[in-house]
């Protein structure tokens, strides 16, 4: 069976339309974590099928896991939420990630729990909310101090 033609079954992995494997691999675990098996299995059952959806690509590995995230690992090991690459040449590099050796280990806080990926995609209020008043503005310099007597 193909990497893109499986389905959220455990072992499955999803496939998108256009070949965007970032759209593929958030769809399907979304899926995967909203499926009844995903709540009586075992963290092992489940660390394993979230790193099965890893993906690679120009010496980085992706991966869509806790709290409807992109984590990205670099070379030096570290994990670090990310958004994944904006330009379709960009995300086109990525394939999924070969297993074995080279493969960086995976915290545990990172795997989705299920909850976790039920309120939908996050924004952070820096990139939706209005700009904060600043404490001061031109019309306040204006005003004359107050008199006191």
């Amino acid at each position: 069976m193909s990497w893109q033609a499986a389905g959220a079954g455990p072992g499955g992995t999803g496939g998108a339309a256009g070949g965007d494997l970032f759209a593929a691999v958030e769809t399907n675990v979304r899926e995967l974590v909203a499926a009844p098996w995903w709540r009586t299995a075992t963290p092992q059952q489940r660390a394993e099928q979230i790193v099965a959806r890893m993906l690679w690509g120009s010496g980085e590995w992706w991966l869509y896991g806790a709290w409807g995230r992109w984590y990205r690992c670099g070379l030096d090991g570290a994990w670090h939420p990310c958004p994944p690459p904006p330009a379709p040449e960009d995300r086109a590099v990525a394939v999924p990630a070969p297993r074995g050796a080279g493969t960086p280990p995976v915290p545990p806080q990172m795997y989705p729990t299920g909850p976790d990926l039920a309120a939908g995609r996050m924004a952070s209020p820096g990139s939706s909310a209005r700009r904060p008043r600043p404490p001061w503005s031109p019309a306040s310099r204006r005003r004359s101090p107050p008199r006191w007597r």
